[in-house]
């Protein structure tokens, strides 16, 4: 084997002759023994260290980030050098996580307040036990209205509590099969028949005149006027009816978070003036399926479900739809979607936008309407509607063709009055807007009886015929 050219450990490594391995920054190495037997093209002997050893070159170590020319860059002792630029690497480190910082601090609160809002809206529609407290939540206790905001506001399921019977009239149950066990129930209302000793007793009394007055008129004694009464004889009203009865019929629907117990002021009027009525529980409330609400995309569906019931049961009468605040939304939806065509429709105190009606509920409980509505209004459209301005009834009002009175509480309504203008200037039929002084929480059938009765048998009589 050739002797290899050894260099002493402590002498520096000799430089490369070679001008292209020079010019490249590279230098030479101290070559171990297989290594430089590898060199001379020998076979490299195996060692106790290495027992197997492959066949290798000269190792070359390049400096590929060493410039040429010391002076064109600048050392790390140099100011401006590689010290400077570490230096500025780290502030553009802390610059980089104090906008992270930031971010954290701003994203945070924000998911934080939209998973309050959307558990909130959870709870709004999904209603609590009967034994939940019933009272507004700014009349809570401290604590209670700390729950409510971190955990939602608990809403009672609506019940019924009374019912026609306890006004005098008769009425009959009825349940509208929807299948998959959910259901609808209703109150029918006949509309008064003159009670038969009544008539009697008023055709007695007023005989003489009106056989007078068929003799000068030519009319036939058979259609006088007689007594108006309910179907038990409870009350007697002495405004006169016809003699033919009236077939029309009102549906009507309950606002939001109310059963149909709440309109039973209405069916006494309507029962008044001599109709019919069929008062509905939607989905989720009183003595129907189900303990939520959808804020009308379901709710449509009932109506026009309860009018086909209506329509086959009762054999096809004249029916106006009634509906108040959401109530309104539903019946509006319902002739939109549906294709519904009834003879005349009554809506009280209709929203345009579910924005407006949730501020003014918002403004209620002593919260800040922006951007607390706009938060709840979002996630409400988002959890219950692919598209939220589907809650909206604005965009329903310029499908409607049928005949309509809109009514307004003129005092302290849910709904601001633009609102219900919106609503109005958009309906496409015969129409009429008539505000009624009113108090918050409270019907105007209830704080104007007798314009409200006026008005809407009016409206019924000239568009329900008789």
């Amino acid at each position: 084997m050739a002797d290899i050219p050894r260099s002493n450990p402590d002498d520096s490594a000799e430089s490369v002759d070679d001008p292209a391995i020079a010019g490249s920054g590279s230098y030479s190495v101290e070559l171990s023994r297989a290594e430089g037997e590898a060199a001379l093209g020998q076979e490299p002997s195996p060692t106790a260290e290495n027992p197997v050893v492959e066949t290798g070159i000269t190792k070359v170590v390049t400096q590929a980030n060493e410039p040429d020319n010391k002076d064109s860059a600048p050392g790390w002792d140099e100011p401006g050098g590689n010290n400077a630029e570490a230096s500025s690497r780290s502030k553009r480190g802390c610059g980089l996580r104090s906008l992270q910082w930031l971010s954290l601090l701003i994203t945070l609160p924000f998911l934080g307040l939209n998973g309050l809002a959307a558990w909130q809206v959870h709870s709004l529609t999904h209603y609590s036990s009967a034994d939940t407290d019933s009272r507004p939540t700014f009349a809570q206790p401290p604590l209670k209205r700390l729950g409510s905001f971190l955990f939602g506001v608990k809403v009672p399921r609506p019940e019924n509590a009374y019912s026609p019977k306890d006004l005098g009239f008769t009425f009959d149950s009825h349940r509208i099969d929807l299948g998959n066990g959910e259901f609808l129930d209703g109150w029918y209302v006949p509309a008064p028949k003159p009670a038969p000793e009544v008539q009697a007793e008023a055709k007695s009394q007023t005989a003489t005149s009106v056989d007078a007055k068929s003799e000068a008129s030519g009319e036939d004694p058979v259609t006088a006027p007689a007594p108006k009464t309910n179907g038990n004889g409870i009350e007697v009203v002495t405004e006169p009816i016809k003699a033919s009865e009236k077939r029309g019929m009102v549906l009507l629907f309950p606002a939001y978070a109310a059963s149909k117990q709440t309109l039973l002021q209405e069916i006494k009027l309507l029962h008044r003036i001599g109709y019919a009525t069929f008062a509905v529980d939607l989905r989720g409330v009183g003595d129907s399926s189900g303990s939520d609400t959808t804020l009308g995309r379901r709710e449509a569906e009932d109506v026009a479900k309860t009018m086909d019931y209506v329509n086959k049961t009762f054999d096809n009468p004249p029916i106006a739809l009634y509906g108040r605040i959401m109530g309104a939304n539903h019946v509006m939806r319902a002739i939109a979607e549906f294709d519904l065509q009834p003879d005349a429709l009554i809506i009280e105190d209709p929203y345009a936008q579910l924005l407006g009606l949730t501020e003014a509920v918002v403004e209620s409980v002593g919260l800040p309407r922006s951007p607390t509505a706009q938060i709840l209004t979002f996630w409400g459209g988002l959890l219950q509607e692919d598209n939220p301005a589907a809650l909206d009834p604005v965009n329903y009002a310029s499908e409607i063709t049928t005949p309509t009175l809109v009514l307004y509480g003129s005092d302290g309504s849910w709904v601001n009055l633009d609102e219900v203008v919106a609503v109005h200037s958009q309906l496409q039929g015969p129409k009429e807007i008539i505000g009624l002084s009113s108090a918050r929480d409270m019907p105007v059938s209830a704080t104007a009886v007798g314009p409200w009765t006026g008005k809407v048998e009016t409206f019924l009589d000239s568009n329900l015929g008789q």
